[in-house]
């Protein structure tokens, strides 16, 4: 499944571990400020950044597109457990095995 959407789309997919690969496009070009490519994932610290195995890296008509998958982190003993938010319920579940999804995501 191809998963293209916000950021508060691929945040919730990162969270919820639904995640198997990540297309990111970077453009050689500088805008400031501006919308970010992934929502709030909750990271207090760079402890528990969520970090990605890069797989290629290509340039296409002058952008770069980086596919990388994301590296299975070890649960830190301190860790709360994860959760995502059901927003039309507005409460929070654990995720059970979440199905393999890649996402798209824009810098």
């Amino acid at each position: 499944v191809w998963l293209e959407g916000g950021p508060t789309l691929a945040a919730a997919f990162l969270a919820a571990g639904a995640v198997d690969e990540v297309l990111a496009y970077i453009a050689p070009a500088l805008l400031g400020a501006g919308a970010s490519a992934v929502g709030d994932l909750g990271i207090a610290s760079i402890a528990d950044v969520v970090r990605l195995d890069v797989t290629d890296v290509a340039v296409l008509a002058g952008d770069v597109r980086i596919t990388a998958t994301p590296v299975l982190a070890v649960p830190r003993p301190d860790a709360p457990k994860s959760t995502t938010t059901d927003a039309a319920a507005g409460t929070a579940a654990t995720p059970s095995t979440p199905p393999q999804v890649p996402a798209e995501v824009s810098a």
